[in-house]
């Protein structure tokens, strides 16, 4: 495997452990989210609150927990040379990154003490949804990797 095609699929597996970590951030601050819902909505029963904090923090880990599956695959699928992958990397890549701004910003009224933290993973984040959407467009060693690999040619015998 090329080094750079490495580099799209490290990136991706960080990608992946950074969905985790804010998963798993979610539920270590579910008091803190239980204390903004009932700021927010001081006439709701508790039991209530409760309810809806169980869905922000489940929800989201949920969410989070499929988003690192989904670029677990995807750096996968791009190791093995599969060239639809790049298309289906890149809108997740750019969806994610709209997702990340979306995140941030509801953020700040979920979990406000913890607003730098997201920052600094949604900056990182970023940086590497950016490199690796460069590496697959822009480098010659990865267009190739992905051109002929599991493609129609190579499972018909053809020679590339």
């Amino acid at each position: 495997m090329p080094k750079q095609v490495r580099w799209v699929v490290i990136i991706h597996g960080a990608l992946a452990l950074l969905q985790l970590l804010v998963g798993f951030l979610l539920l270590e601050h579910r008091d803190e989210v239980i204390a903004t819902l009932r700021s927010d909505n001081p006439s709701l029963p508790d039991a209530k609150i409760q309810q809806m904090a169980d869905g922000t923090v489940f929800g989201g880990l949920v969410v989070h927990a499929v988003l690192a599956i989904i670029y677990t695959w995807l750096g996968w699928q791009i190791g093995r040379g599969r060239g639809w992958a790049r298309i289906v990397t890149t809108i997740a890549l750019i969806l994610g990154a709209a997702g990340g701004v979306a995140f941030f910003t509801s953020s700040g009224r979920v979990v406000p003490n913890e607003r730098t933290y997201i920052l600094f993973e949604q900056v990182t984040s970023l940086v590497f949804r950016l490199v690796a959407i460069w590496l697959l467009w822009s480098s010659p060693v990865v267009k190739r990797h992905l051109s002929f690999r599991g493609s129609s040619r190579e499972a018909s015998g053809l020679k590339t």
